[in-house]
């Protein structure tokens, strides 16, 4: 059973921002409701980034048939200024990826091009870039074959992440194995293509016995001296109390270390994250639901992956971490759902906890039916313009409406 509180018709109010553009050194003027697009998100794969020059894009699927949003495409959404935009206009529409796609994930790199890899209806994946000085898609790459086909909305299938010298890294879901169960495939790509992909899934301690038994929503994250961290869900299907967190690294070597669970339990299914950053005083942070779908936020600072810093008691689904110039980090996600921990939840609000102190309340962001998985915008080695908050949702009537909040 998919969670319920994707199906809500209701309507969200839209703010449109006055301010115009501001300077590279210092934060744009808030403003937390501006129209973007037709489009949806999740929370992993940041897909709202600022090019250098300060200009906001945003890269999602559409949907407008809950939940597998058939013969979908992508869009990339551009603003009209740099600083913050009065508004959103498409950009190279008629290239724009198309025929089902999932969830694509997102990252810019040092000449502004954005990457994009995103699993297809078909079972395979693709990759391209998107290149700001022009506006336009490159062509499209295959990374092989996934044997996913009935992903949905809120399944993350996808991540990427771009390291200091330019060069992608990905992870992507591939149903193989017994009862065609979820697991992740890892590579790079290099010398204008891609490598032979590996398995990077290396534990999924979930119940053996299950149909079900699946490494879920992969996430990744540098750190300043070039190591990457891969987290993921394991767990069998919806709102099954099954799940658990595990991180593994890749050294700058290559090799990559056994992965660690953290001691705690994850609600398993669509909407349940994790959610991963590092700080530029490379501390790792990390955020989950748990089984009661309360935030759960863990960090390491080097000693090891530690929970001993909770926020307040709160429910929401798939939190998404932030963090600004002071490692001052944020925890967005919608209102308390209603009717169960499947349903309904209105409204965006943050936690926001500054480097060795104690967490905010759960402070009101944004009003409106917005029962929507935040995309955050960060990335370790080409981070432009951190002075700025960035983070990207939607409204949840169908056809979906993207909003973009900054500071």
């Amino acid at each position: 059973m998919r969670s319920l509180h994707r199906r809500s018709l209701w309507l969200v109010p839209v703010v449109i921002a006055l301010g115009g553009a501001d300077t590279c050194s210092l934060p744009s003027p808030t403003n937390h409701q501006i129209p973007s697009g037709q489009g949806y998100t999740d929370v992993s794969p940041h897909q709202i980034v600022r090019t250098s020059a300060n200009v906001i894009y945003t890269v999602t699927p559409t949907c407008s048939d809950y939940p597998e949003c058939p013969n979908n495409s992508i869009r990339v959404y551009k603003g009209n200024q740099a600083g913050t935009p009065t508004a959103f206009v498409e950009v190279d529409a008629a290239h724009a990826p198309g025929g089902g796609v999932g969830q694509p994930a997102v990252a810019i790199d040092g000449t502004n091009k954005i990457h994009v890899i995103w699993n297809k209806r078909t079972g395979s994946m693709r990759y391209a870039t998107f290149d700001t000085a022009t506006d336009l898609w490159s062509a499209t790459e295959s990374l092989g074959t996934s044997g996913w086909t009935d992903f949905g909305q809120g399944e993350e299938g996808t991540a990427i992440a771009i390291d200091a010298s330019g060069t992608p890294h990905a992870v992507w879901s591939t149903r193989t194995g017994p009862n065609s169960r979820l697991r992740l495939k890892y590579a790079r790509r290099l010398g204008g293509g891609w490598e032979t992909a590996v398995d990077v899934a290396d534990v999924v301690d979930c119940n053996p016995a299950s149909d079900y038994c699946n490494a879920w929503h992969p996430t990744l994250a540098f750190t300043p001296t070039g190591e990457l961290l891969l987290a993921w869900l394991n767990g069998t299907y919806d709102y099954v109390t099954d799940g658990r967190i595990r991180i593994r690294k890749r050294t700058v070597t290559g090799t990559w270390q056994a992965s660690v669970a953290l001691a705690a339990d994850a609600m398993t299914g669509i909407d349940q994250g994790p959610s991963m950053i590092v700080g530029t005083d490379g501390v790792a942070h990390i955020t989950f639901c748990d089984t009661q779908n309360r935030i759960r936020y863990w960090y390491n600072d080097g000693s090891g992956w530690k929970g001993d810093k909770q926020p307040a008691s709160q429910q929401t689904h798939n939190p998404a971490l932030a963090i600004d110039l002071t490692n001052t980090v944020y925890i967005y996600g919608h209102g308390t759902p209603q009717g169960g921990l499947g349903g309904h939840g209105n409204n965006m609000y943050y936690f926001s906890k500054p480097s060795g102190g104690s967490w905010s309340a759960w402070t009101l962001y944004a009003s409106g039916s917005i029962d929507s998985s935040a995309s955050t915008r960060w990335s370790q080695f080409f981070h432009y313009h951190p002075e700025n908050l960035d983070i990207l949702y939607w409204a949840d009537a169908y056809p979906n409406y993207l909003l973009v909040g900054v500071n």
